[in-house]
Formats: structure tokens, C-alpha cells, sequence
């Protein structure tokens, strides 16, 4: 057994152990108040990254951006991580003005072309690259034209500017063609569409920056301006045909030799280039006009034996014309009945 003095004296550490007790107590609540804060602090990082994950997950949300830097990047673009979560924000389309990440300025512009086709962006890449598209090209034509894009293979690609689809394709040998969907006019010129393409004659370089012109700047309603025009033309040459104007009249007077002849001219005397290209020798008389008028009235004789020669040239005037002059000329010419000088 272990010997214990005789003369040994318990002292009392009651007042040590409340000190210690209270110590304690004291580092807890500070632990406690530190563990708190700590919690509060983390409290909105977890909401921001909880609502940045949900907005990753937001299919319509296609472009990430920090708030403090205004750099709009693609949502699967590498530098996308590197935002933090309480700068982070998306959105659905390109806004107006914001700069462009240069890292995935591509894949932005082409993401707001292929709708849910996002699984093909690679290829979307390649290709745009085979055709040496420029980021300027596909700005132009993918955002400020709204065109809409889809993949069909590894060497074709349809694009949709308006209501027109274009397949823009690849060829082995380095070359690009261009084909433009085929449709049949109906009587209100509208467009029915069918399911296949023709191909697009180009005259100048076979480029994309060429092709990419070419489909922004298509327009239906020129097309049908230019067929209403060519129609009126038709038309007005149709007219011409079956009203043949009179812009000569042969005049009654005794002549062995000569045929006297009053005709309308221009004032630039367009008669007399024809006249000499068939060698008709003609005796010119006098000339009428009304001021303000660019036609006028004009005497002269031709021989007999060449008088057929002159009403060809006479003929040839008004055939030669442009429809617009022919019109007023024709209009002019009606006058001839009572407005021949005397």
C-alpha cells in the first residue's frame, strides 16, 4: 500500500476547478458565436452557387457572364468556372452591346443559330472552319440576320434566313456550292416550298463571305417586283404588237421622183443615224415644234425607189425605243390627224 504522510494537510482546488469550468464555458461560447457567423457568412454563397447551378441547367439559358467584368461567354466555354458565384448571371440571347469572350466567340454566335442541336457544336465548328467562315460572316448572317442553322452531315449545311432554306456544301476537292430551295409561284405570288434544292449559279467568288451576301440580302418581294415589271413589259410589248403606232404620214403631192414624207422625230434627230446606216438620201424640209416638247415634227422627201428603205429607218425609230419613250411617243404620235402644220 502506498504511504500517505501523517501529517498530511487536503488542500482545497474547488476555486481552480470553477476557474477552469469557466474558461471552458467561456471558449465554448466563443466557438459557438464563431461557428455561427462562419455559418452566416456561407449562407449566401450557397444560395448563389445553388442558383448558379440551376441556371446551368436552364436549357433556354444559353451565355454566362460576370457582372463585374460584362464578358458574355458560351456555358460551356472553359473560363465560364473561373466567374464567381455571387458575380455570376445568364441569359438567353446575345445582348446588344456586350463583349464577346474570344475564347468561345464562335461557339456563341453558332448556339444562338441551332436551337436544341447544341450536342453537335463540334461540328458545327468543323465545318464553319473547312469553309473558312469569318467571325464577321457568321455575326452578320447568325445574329443580325436571326438565321437558324442545322447540321446535316460532315459536308452539309442547311441555313434558314427568313423563309428561305439554303444548303451550303462542301465539296472534296476545297470548293463551296450553294443551293437555294425550290417552290412553285402561285397566283397571289406566294410561295408553296417543296423539300428539295436547286443549285445557286454565282457569278464572282465561290466564298462563304460571298454565299453569306447573298442569303442575307435575298429578297422575295425584289424577286416579285422583278417579275411584275418583266410582266408589264410583256405586256406592253404585246400591245405594241397588235397596235402598231403611226409615226409618218406619206403627203399628197405631184412628184415624178420624190415621195414626200412628215414624220416625228426627237429632238436629238435619232432618224438620221438610221436613215444613213440603210443609205436613204433624204431632202430634209421644215422642222415644227411645240416648246417644252422633246418631239417634233419633221418635212422631207426620199426618192421612189427608196422609199421602202425609209419606212423601214421610220420603223426601226420607234422599235428601237425604250418602252417608257415608246409610250410617250406613241401617245405623241396620235396627234398627227390635227396637229400637222400647214
Amino acid at each position: 500500500m502506498p504511504k500517505v504522510p501523517r501529517n498530511y494537510t487536503r488542500k482545497d482546488y474547488s476555486s481552480l476547478l470553477t476557474e477552469l469550468q469557466s474558461t471552458y464555458s467561456a471558449s465554448q461560447a466563443r466557438k459557438t458565436i464563431d461557428d455561427d457567423a462562419k455559418k452566416r457568412e456561407q449562407e449566401p454563397l450557397t444560395a448563389a452557387r445553388r442558383l448558379r447551378s440551376s441556371k446551368m441547367d436552364n436549357r433556354r439559358l444559353k451565355y454566362a457572364y460576370s457582372k463585374r467584368q460584362m464578358v458574355l461567354h458560351d456555358k460551356a466555354c472553359d473560363l465560364v468556372r473561373y466567374i464567381p458565384d455571387m458575380d455570376f448571371d445568364m441569359v438567353e440571347t446575345i445582348p446588344k452591346g456586350m463583349t464577346i469572350c474570344q475564347k468561345c466567340y464562335r461557339m456563341v454566335l453558332i448556339r444562338n443559330a441551332i436551337g436544341d442541336d447544341a450536342k453537335k457544336m463540334n461540328a458545327y465548328l468543323r465545318f464553319f472552319d473547312m469553309v473558312e467562315a469569318s467571325n464577321s460572316d457568321l455575326y452578320t448572317l447568325l445574329v443580325e440576320y436571326r438565321a437558324s442553322i442545322h447540321w446535316e452531315n460532315s459536308y452539309t449545311l442547311t441555313i434558314k434566313v427568313n423563309d428561305d432554306r439554303w444548303q451550303l456544301v462542301h465539296m472534296e476537292r476545297g470548293e463551296n456550292l450553294l443551293y437555294h430551295n425550290n417552290y412553285y409561284i402561285l397566283d397571289d405570288y406566294s410561295r408553296h416550298f417543296l423539300n428539295d434544292y436547286h443549285e445557286q449559279h454565282v457569278n464572282g467568288t465561290q466564298d462563304f463571305h460571298h454565299y453569306s451576301y447573298i442569303m442575307c440580302h435575298y429578297s422575295w418581294e425584289e424577286h416579285v417586283e422583278s417579275m411584275k415589271e418583266k410582266a408589264r413589259k410583256q405586256e406592253e410589248e404585246a400591245r405594241r404588237a397588235a397596235e402598231p403606232i403611226r409615226n409618218c404620214m406619206k403627203l399628197k403631192k405631184l412628184s415624178l421622183f420624190y415621195a414626200h414624207y412628215i414624220f416625228v422625230d426627237k429632238e436629238e434627230h435619232l432618224a438620221d443615224s438610221l436613215l444613213l446606216s440603210k443609205g436613204v438620201e433624204v431632202r430634209w424640209g421644215k422642222e415644227f415644234a411645240k416648246p417644252g416638247v422633246s418631239y417634233r415634227f419633221r418635212f422631207c422627201k426620199v426618192r421612189k425607189r427608196q422609199e421602202a428603205l425609209f419606212l423601214e429607218a421610220l420603223q426601226k425609230l420607234q422599235d428601237d425605243m425604250p418602252l417608257s419613250q415608246y409610250l410617250e411617243y406613241a401617245q405623241f404620235c396620235k396627234t398627227f390627224p390635227t396637229t400637222i402644220p400647214g
